[in-house]
């Protein structure tokens, strides 16, 4: 009885082994619709899911750099004025004939007109045309195909006016001195001031000599 049940057992096993090994043999043929389906669903979720942080994390870095962009701008107009006397850059808004009357060309031409003088007047002290863009306003003209502002001479960065007189950009260390065109990073534009510190207009609202 017992070489019987042996027999049977062993009879048995091929069998066995063989469903078996052609369940493997089937399951690595290639994935179903329905295991491909599901993947994808999977890695949707998942990129739905990260895409914020991502996000956050770029637009984190991109206002890290442009507040990096606006301390440089400082550093280049300090060395300006150390080789002027003092004295801030004199380059005007709007060009007039000598009698009173201003440029009338269009503003595009006159903002063209005056970063082109802006950026020239820094050059020499180390300070790129790359330092005058905000890295999320870049991203944006961009990713809006607006390639007539990538390629043209533009600023970012608003430079306040003063006089001629030496010391006038140094005598307030609370006085703007470049300003962020955009409020572009969710905590309004940046600014930098004469004692070198930057803020944004979110921190500015909070600041106790503001509201004195």
């Amino acid at each position: 009885m017992h070489h019987l049940y042996s027999r049977r057992k062993k009879a048995a096993e091929p069998d066995s082994i063989l469903s078996f090994a052609g369940t493997v043999r089937h399951g690595s043929g290639g994935f179903t619709l329905l295991e491909i389906a599901t993947v994808v669903v999977i890695i949707g979720i998942l990129a739905s899911l990260i895409y914020p942080v991502f996000k956050g994390f770029r637009g984190r870095a991109e206002a890290v750099k442009c507040a990096g962009n606006i301390k440089g701008l400082g550093v280049g107009v300090q060395a300006y004025m150390t080789d002027h006397s003092g004295c801030w850059p004199q380059i005007a808004v709007a060009k007039n004939d000598g009698e009173g009357n201003v440029d009338a060309s269009p503003v595009s031409n006159r903002a063209k007109d005056l970063a082109t003088q802006w950026i020239a007047a820094l050059s020499p002290y180390g300070i790129a045309e790359a330092t005058w863009h905000c890295p999320s306003m870049e991203r944006q003209l961009k990713q809006l195909a607006k390639k007539e502002a990538l390629d043209m001479k533009r600023i970012d960065y608003t430079p306040t006016i003063f006089d001629s007189k030496p010391e006038s950009a140094t005598k307030w260390p609370k006085h703007p001195w470049f300003v962020e065109r955009a409020a572009i990073h969710g905590t309004g534009p940046n600014v930098l001031f004469a004692d070198g510190s930057v803020s944004n207009l979110s921190e500015l609202s909070k600041s106790p000599w503001l509201s004195r």
